[in-house]
Parts: C-alpha cells; sequence; structure tokens
C-alpha cells in the first residue's frame, strides 16, 4: 500500500485527509468541513468523502415539512370538530324505538355492555381501585425493568454477541420443535377433539419448517458472522456515545405527545356517528346500525394517516440522530480540532432542521406504502366469504409483492437516512449515493440489516414476554384481591394489564433495538465508504487515496474486514492476478 501523503496534502479526491491519530494536523476549518462527505459524481458513480459536514448545510426538501405540518394541522382540526360534536353515551334516539341494550339507559351502552360481559368483579373502576391500592409498583417495575434490560442488553451485545444472536436464531426452529411436541402429547379432549392424525401431519409440517430453517441459518453462516461483528461494533461504539440515548428518549417523548394526541382524536372519532333503524318484515324495529358521520369518518381518516406518518417519520428521526452521533464518533472523535461537545444534540437540531423535510419525504414513501397494504388487506377481508378464488390469489399474491416492497423500502430508506446525516444531502442525492454503495456492495447489506434487526427484535420479543408476567405475578401471586375464590373477570382484567406490559416493554426495548441497529447499519456504511475510497478508483481518484485511521476506527476496520473482504473492480482484479 502506497505512503499517505503528508500532512496538510490535498488528494485528488478534493478534500483534506487528516491524520486522526498523530495529532499533527492543523485544525479543521469550516471549509474543510463543508468539503467532507460532499457528494461526488463521475458518471454512474456517487460516493461520500470521509467525514461529517457540520457547516453550511443547506435546507432541503421544504415542501414536504411544510405537507407534513399541514396534515398535522389538519388532523388537530379535525380531532377538535370531532371533540366538539361526540356523543360519548352511544345510546340509539329514543324515538327510533330500538330495542334496549339494557335495563339501566343512565351509563351509556357501552358501560351497560361492559357490566353485563364482567360479573364477578363488579366493575372496572373497582379492579383499578384495588390495583393502585394494593399494587403500585407494577407499572414502574415494567418500564424501570425495560429500561434496565435494555441497557444490559446492549452490555451482553458487546460482550456475548455470539450467543446471543444464535439463540436469538435459534428461537424459531425451537419454538416450532417445541409446538410440534406438544401438540402430538396433549390429550385429545386438550385440544379440542382433533383427531391423531391430524395432529400427526401439524407435528411434521412444524418439523419441516424448523428444518427448512436450520437450513437457511446455515447457508448464511457467514452472514451471521457479519451481524455478529455489526452488532459488537455498534455495542461499543454506542456505549462510548451513551449521550445519545438520552437525546433519543427525548425524541421519543415529542412522538409520544403526538401520537397520543392523534390516537385521541381516533378515539373521539368513533363518538360522531348517526343510528338508525332495521326494519323487519312486519316493519317493525329489530335493530340499530350505528355508523360514522361525516365528521367522524374524516376525523378518523386524516388522524389515522397522520399517526401512521408520524410514527415513521420520528422512526427516521431517532435513526437521523444515531447516524450523525456514530459518524462524528467514527470520523471526528479524534481530530486535532476540538470534537462537537454534544454531537447526539447537534444531529437532532439538524434533524428537525435542515433535513427536516428529507425525512418527512422518507417516511411519506413508507407511509403511502402502508396505506395501500391497508387496503388491500381491508380488500381481501372483504372478499373473505366470497367464491370467487381468483380475486382471493391475485389480492393473497399481491399483498405478498407489496409486503416485500416495503421492507426493501424501508431498508434502503434507512440508509437514505444515514447518509442524510453525514452529508446533509437532499434525500434524492443521498438516495443516489446509496444506490451506488449497495451496487458495489451488492446483497450483504440487506442480508446484515435483516439479520441484525431479525436478532434484537426477538430479544426485545422475549425480554417483553418475560416483562408481562409481573403483573400476572404481583395481582395473582403476590397481592390477589380478598375475594375467593377470584373470577373469570378478575383473570381477564390481569390479562388485559399484562398485554399492556407486553405493549409497553414493545416500545421500550424496540427503541433500544431501533438505536443499536442503526447504530449498527451506521458503521456498516462508514466503514464501505472507507473500503470502497481504496478499491473503486473512477469515483476516487484511481484507487490512490489515502486514508490515515484513528485508533477506535482501525478496530473498527479489522473487525469488519474479517468476514467483507474488499469488493475490487474487474480491471483490479486483473491487475491483483498479474
Amino acid at each position: 500500500m502506497p505512503r499517505a501523503e503528508p500532512v496538510g496534502a490535498i488528494p485528488v479526491g478534493g478534500y483534506r485527509d487528516v491524520p486522526y491519530s498523530d495529532g499533527l494536523t492543523a485544525p479543521l476549518t469550516a471549509e474543510d468541513r463543508k468539503r467532507r462527505a460532499s457528494v461526488q459524481s463521475n458518471d454512474d458513480h456517487y460516493t461520500l468523502d470521509r467525514g461529517m459536514v457540520f457547516e453550511g448545510r443547506a435546507c432541503h426538501d421544504a415542501f414536504f415539512a411544510v405537507l407534513y405540518l399541514l396534515v398535522l394541522v389538519a388532523a388537530f382540526g379535525t380531532a377538535s370538530a370531532s371533540l366538539t360534536n361526540a356523543d360519548y353515551t352511544l345510546e340509539p334516539p329514543a324515538e327510533l324505538g330500538c330495542p334496549e341494550l339494557d335495563a339501566s339507559r343512565d351509563t351509556g351502552a357501552l358501560h351497560a355492555l361492559l357490566r353485563r360481559a364482567t360479573p364477578g368483579v363488579q366493575s372496572f373502576d373497582s379492579f383499578l381501585e384495588s390495583f393502585k391500592r394494593k399494587v403500585p409498583w407494577v407499572l414502574p417495575a415494567v418500564v424501570g425493568g425495560a429500561v434496565a434490560i435494555g441497557f444490559v442488553y446492549l452490555q451482553l451485545l458487546r460482550c456475548f454477541a455470539r450467543p446471543m444472536v444464535y439463540i436469538s436464531l435459534g428461537f424459531f426452529p425451537a419454538g416450532f420443535t417445541a409446538a410440534g411436541v406438544a401438540i402430538i402429547s396433549l390429550p385429545e379432549d386438550a385440544v379440542g377433539g382433533w383427531d391423531k392424525q391430524g395432529r400427526l401431519t401439524t407435528m411434521y409440517i412444524l418439523f419441516a419448517l424448523a428444518a427448512v430453517y436450520l437450513l437457511v441459518l446455515c447457508c448464511l453462516r457467514k452472514r451471521i458472522e457479519m451481524t455478529i461483528r455489526t452488532l459488537t461494533t455498534a455495542g461499543e461504539a454506542l456505549a462510548q456515545t451513551a449521550a445519545v440515548f438520552l437525546t433519543c428518549f427525548g425524541v421519543f417523548l415529542v412522538w409520544l405527545v403526538l401520537a397520543t394526541a392523534t390516537g385521541t382524536g381516533m378515539v373521539v372519532a368513533l363518538f360522531n356517528g348517526e343510528w338508525s333503524a332495521v326494519e323487519g318484515a312486519e316493519g317493525n324495529v329489530e335493530s340499530c346500525v350505528y355508523a360514522l358521520d361525516v365528521t367522524g369518518s374524516s376525523t378518523l381518516a386524516v388522524c389515522a394517516f397522520t399517526f401512521l406518518w408520524t410514527s415513521l417519520l420520528f422512526t427516521e428521526l431517532r435513526g437521523f440522530v444515531v447516524a450523525g452521533t456514530i459518524g462524528h464518533w467514527y470520523y471526528h472523535s479524534t481530530d486535532a480540532s476540538p470534537p462537537l461537545k454534544y454531537p447526539s444534540l447537534t444531529a437532532c437540531s439538524l434533524a428537525f432542521g435542515k433535513s427536516f423535510g428529507s425525512m418527512c419525504l422518507g417516511s411519506l414513501i413508507l407511509a403511502i406504502i402502508q396505506v395501500i397494504l391497508f387496503i388491500i388487506r381491508a380488500a381481501r377481508e372483504a372478499n373473505r366469504d366470497s367464491d370467487n378464488v381468483g380475486v382471493k390469489i391475485v389480492l393473497c399474491l399481491l399483498e405478498c409483492c407489496i409486503q416485500c416492497i416495503y421492507e426493501i423500502v424501508r431498508i434502503f430508506t434507512s440508509f437514505v437516512t444515514i447518509v442524510t446525516s453525514i452529508s446533509g444531502q437532499s434525500f434524492v442525492q443521498s438516495a443516489k449515493t446509496v444506490s451506488a454503495v449497495c451496487r458495489r456492495n451488492g446483497f450483504e447489506i440487506v442480508v446484515v440489516d435483516s439479520l441484525a434487526s431479525a436478532v434484537l427484535s426477538m430479544g426485545a420479543f422475549i425480554f417483553s414476554l418475560a416483562l408481562a408476567t409481573i403483573p400476572w405475578i404481583a395481582l395473582v401471586i403476590i397481592e390477589p384481591l380478598d375475594e375467593e375464590p377470584l373470577s373469570d373477570s378478575y383473570y381477564a382484567y390481569t390479562g388485559g394489564l399484562c398485554g399492556a406490559a407486553f405493549l409497553v416493554g414493545m416500545i421500550v426495548l424496540g427503541s433500544f433495538s431501533g438505536i443499536v441497529l442503526n447504530a449498527a447499519s451506521t458503521l456498516f456504511i462508514c466503514f464501505v465508504v472507507d473500503r470502497d475510497v481504496q478499491t473503486h478508483g473512477t469515483a476516487y481518484g484511481n484507487g490512490e487515496q489515502q486514508i490515515v485511521l484513528a485508533t477506535h476506527v482501525q478496530v473498527v476496520h479489522a473487525t469488519f474486514l474479517e468476514t467483507h473482504p474488499p469488493k475490487l473492480d474487474e480491471s483490479q482484479l486483473i491487475d491483483s492476478r498479474q
């Protein structure tokens, strides 16, 4: 490998290559930082220079930022109108002559139905009162436990990534096998009279699925090794940039406020409707039908779309913050010039500032695909009882295709967010860069992202199941109500709290998993960019570009190069053979 250029020299690539570790280079100027990470193009090549752009960023894709704000204002406006016109009793007018839903009409149909369906514990209010009096520590225990598990899980990824990955990936075949054994082992009356032959067939199918899954894992063993290296390195990077968790928590709180507002709008919309009588053959009123009016329908549609877009947007914003923080750690944490004191806050200000429109565009694309999926699923549900088999097959295939497209676009958009965070370019320019990176590095980027996502999601799922047992232990084993025996409705209410605890666990642990995945993807993008600097000459000064890496970056490269050898052009392969 040729010797590095002298300190302060400007290589062909058009930016100052700063030796990070020797500390001899003069501090970076604003112009240097503007040049670093600028997008270069050479025919069909789009690449990134090394480094982060902080100063001189332009505001991109502002139209989509304005569009999101207008949609948000429309959601709040329609929700306010629904709130004013809502009828929370949900009772039909007396003049319709509808059959009585309950003898008591003063509390509303929903409350009456709830009381009729829940004998045992007299009301949900009494259950909540007992809950608050006896075990008020359950909710803090679930939230605190989820946060503690998140940090413990991060440390486990740093130190024991290999067993964590294989345990998580092995959960599926183990689950299939265990389900098959359980089905054939249970007595016939315990499975609703299911005959033995049917259970044997189901067991064989589950065993076959487990075998196929194991075969796929064997074929992907090299990619699994890449995933292990990626998650280990991400855990190390996050341990040294722990402030990003606090910043992401702030982003989460903003999402929580907006999600609560739009979710409340959807709930309120359900109480904006009209009753109509359904007459029988003899002209008498057999029943009454409740349907949303124009206000309720429009509020539900607008708030639901806003909720979806907001959730996807804040996922992208979190990825932007993590990418900016990890990118700063990768490139600039040992610059001769002082690094940023709070890189996560700088990345957050850029995410909600000059790059907000780009994040809105990326999330809007995902939201539109989700709406299309919703329409297809609604069509499948409407045709569930249809005799037209062809329509059912077409809708099923269409849903599968759109779902695959969504996953590909989701992964692609996450990488575009990383490049946008590092370079400060628009969404389209960053998409061109990611397309070039994917062409040069092929299948491994998508597979590593998918495997890492599967591992982290499975870990979040398993630990969330453990958290879901806390309310059951508290309310059934430790502090049950005074009544004996406990009623069925008591168990039902407790099960509902377990479901809520599981949901809280998935949200908290899913956020931790998302941060780890964003960090891993960022490090991988930075790595392949550095690798491309030295192996793709047409985009980087004929392959003579020299980079001097900081010690912690050398560790990242050494880790990844064990499983990610350089991707050489055909001409470079010929030269190496000669």
